[in-house]
């Protein structure tokens, strides 16, 4: 196939459907007589062109396409280079020319006629030039800086590798090959970064050279270690770097319009921004802040962005930082800046030093449960696995399943629960007297009182008056038919009846104190009201878990994996309403990692699982939250799944074993399974024994 016999000579191509058409331009060609190598050229150029107005998408008398036509033809002309190699020349299918070293060189005739005439690439280079002195004389004002700013830290701060990508290029005004693969920075000061890794220069080995960033430079530093240790950077790691802009630029780009659209404007003669432009604009804004009133925009720009000549700079001439009312600013607003005590990176970069093997290494690369892009991050990730597993091994962790009970309609059966009330009682006098002991008529009151006194008939009235009231709690079990049983708990608490007669009452305090507050710290058996109306700091990952053991129950009714949810920080978002810093903290700990990371994995959960399916809230309610805006719920869930169960292998487990995970979950059952059949259930009895559970 062509894709097995070419793709070696094909390697320099940027552009993906370019590189489809150089293999199938050079299958041809090697089959083509040498007498007809002319005419195959020209119909294949001609074709060429074709594609090119086409993907343009500009009309037919437009000349737009011209420019974009030579830059593709010269990607098809390293192709032929490459493959002349593997050919034989003579006389009959190339030519010799002297070159400018004097030396004489033979290329296949391809190369003399797979290339544009004079006056097209004349014409081309006029109407760059053009449009390039037009740009210069109308450069386009800035005059929201600190918005833009403001939009460039919230991209670094993404889960999103293309925010993460579109943020660190505008701040670095780094190319997208720079950013994704080949960049290096370390931090110099507040605002400024050793860069190594430019793509375009002349000399053989990447320079460094000192670079300017429109924000901290320490969140620039942890926003690129964070985009290299992501799983959707993963593939970028083996790619060339003309390849790099053929995968991702439009993807990004597109990125780029969604954040910095509204901010930022093209620049004269040009429709949309686009990655390459954060270029012009970041030289611009930097020039603001950093420049020296003393150096000129061009000098600046060749130092701070790493070119050679003086030329390249006019290319970035598109844009000007001007104020509210179109003024322009002086530059070096932020020189002083640069003596602030720099902020330290969350993040290091760590060079390995690992002696491994060829096939230890290509085991370590390649396998899909570390899916990180750099060596560091995958062995990190192992010894944290083999951390978590110990823990599962000595029964510190356990891995929960979740088994939602199907079963048919049942009615809706209500628990009447005695709940002893300690509280004030006003006793009526009404009442007291109605217990009084009957005397005959002509008897005192004196004597009467003096009788209750010695009997101390009062005292025993108000006992009995003051016997513990009752509540009643309705507990309501609602199972539907089609959907898995999950228990809804609906309590109505029904006051004591109390006298509502305006009388002279006797005030009456109970012995024991009210007590104070207590702090739960296992907050596991506390109602989803109670627990989503705690601020308390140890409430969150209370509230996280139940959250995702929500997601898990809903994901365990689903039939396939596409109607699953990831489970993701905006997940979590979304179902408790916790901080950011709370939700990093639990996703980062052991418990963290084995709840959802490998729960994301073991599922096949990509980061991009849940893009556009809207809120969860939709789908899933933590009963006790506040009610999303949307009133669709196929699935309520509070803080008792029906069925919580541990599943462990019946070959490896012993009846210690058993006895120390149910303790570890009380009210939990664990299930002895040898494959897919059931061998017993376990569970606790009233003394805390380990008892079988029979159906």
């Amino acid at each position: 196939m062509a894709e097995k016999t070419y793709i070696k000579f094909v390697k320099e191509v940027r552009t993906a459907w370019v590189k489809e058409w150089s293999m199938e331009f050079l299958k041809g060609l090697e089959a083509t007589p040498n007498d007809s190598i002319e005419s195959y050229c020209k119909t294949k150029l001609d074709e060429f062109s074709s594609i090119c107005v086409e993907k343009t998408g500009n009309p037919e008398d437009s000349d737009s396409w011209k420019s974009s036509a030579v830059t593709y033809l010269s990607g098809v002309r390293k192709a032929v280079k490459a493959w002349q190699e593997s050919v034989e020349l003579n006389d009959g299918n190339s030519f010799e020319y002297k070159g400018k070293d004097g030396n004489v060189t033979r290329d296949h005739k391809a190369l003399l006629y797979m290339n544009y005439g004079r006056d097209f690439l004349k014409d081309v280079k006029e109407k760059g030039e053009t449009k390039k002195q037009e740009q210069r004389r109308n450069l386009t004002p800035i005059n929201n800086v600190s918005e833009i700013q403001g939009a460039i830290e919230s991209a670094c701060l993404s889960d999103d590798w293309r925010e993460l990508a579109t943020g660190i290029e505008f701040a670095l005004g780094a190319r997208l090959g720079e950013v994704l693969l080949t960049a290096e920075i370390k931090q110099l000061n507040q605002f400024q970064v050793e860069f190594k890794g430019q793509i375009k220069t002349k000399d053989e080995d990447r320079f460094e050279y000192p670079k300017y960033t429109l924000i901290e430079s320490w969140k620039v530093v942890d926003a690129l270690l964070k985009l290299r240790r992501m799983a959707e950077n993963k593939e970028i790691k083996n790619c060339l770097l003309a390849e790099v802009d053929s995968r991702k630029n439009a993807t990004v780009n597109r990125k780029v319009r969604e954040i910095f659209g509204e901010l930022l404007q093209p620049p004269h003669g040009v429709e949309q921004i686009s990655s390459h432009k954060l270029r012009s604009a970041h030289a611009a804004i930097a020039f603001y802040l950093f420049g020296s009133y003393t150096q000129s925009f061009g000098s600046f720009v060749k130092d701070n962005l790493g070119h050679k000549g003086d030329g390249e700079a006019a290319n970035y001439e598109d844009y000007s930082v001007v104020d509210k009312n179109g003024k322009p600013m002086i530059q070096g607003a932020w020189l002083d800046r640069l003596k602030e005590e720099p902020g330290k990176p969350t993040q290091v970069i760590v060079q390995p030093r690992l002696r491994l093997t060829k096939a230890a290494k290509d085991l370590i690369d390649n396998q899909g449960f570390l899916p990180f892009p750099d060596q560091v991050s995958r062995v990190e990730e192992l010894i944290r696995l083999a951390q978590v597993g110990k823990q599962f091994e000595e029964g510190k962790l356990v891995k929960e399943v979740v088994t939602i009970v199907e079963k048919p309609v049942e009615k809706i059966v209500e628990k009447v629960v005695e709940v002893p009330v300690e509280k004030i009682v006003e006793v009526p006098v009404e009442k007291v007297v109605e217990k009084m002991i009957e005397v005959p008529v002509e008897v005192s009151v004196e004597q009467v009182i003096e009788k209750m006194l010695q009997d101390k008939t009062i005292e025993k009235i108000i006992q009995q008056l003051l016997a513990v009231p009752t509540v009643e709690v309705t507990t309501a079990e609602i199972v539907t038919a089609e959907e898995s049983t999950i228990e809804v708990a609906t309590i109505e608490v029904a006051t004591a009846e109390v006298p509502i007669a305006e009388i002279p009452t006797i005030e009456v305090l109970t012995t024991e104190q009210p007590q104070k507050p207590v702090i739960e710290k296992d907050l596991s058996q506390v109602s989803n009201d109670k627990l989503y109306g705690s601020t308390t700091p140890y409430s969150g990952n209370e509230k996280i878990r139940r959250a995702v053991q929500a997601v898990k129950a809903y994901n365990e009714r689903q039939y396939s994996t596409d109607t699953m949810w990831a489970i993701n920080t905006k997940v979590l978002t979304e179902l408790t309403g916790c901080r950011s810093s709370i939700l990093k903290n639990y996703l980062e700990s052991p418990e963290g990692r084995l709840q959802v990371t490998d729960y994301n994995l073991e599922k096949g959960l990509g980061y991009h699982h849940n893009k556009g399916r809207g809120s969860v809230t939709q789908f899933i309610k933590l009963e006790g939250t506040q009610a999303a805006s949307t009133t669709p719920v196929q699935a309520t869930v509070t803080p008792k799944i029906k069925s919580q169960t541990i599943t462990l292998k019946a070959t490896e487990v012993s009846r210690m074993d058993i006895e120390h995970t149910l303790k570890q979950k009380p009210g939990w059952t664990v299930t002895t399974k040898d494959r897919s059949k059931v061998v017993a259930v376990y569970g606790l009895n009233e003394n805390n024994e380990v008892v079988e559970i029979k159906d």
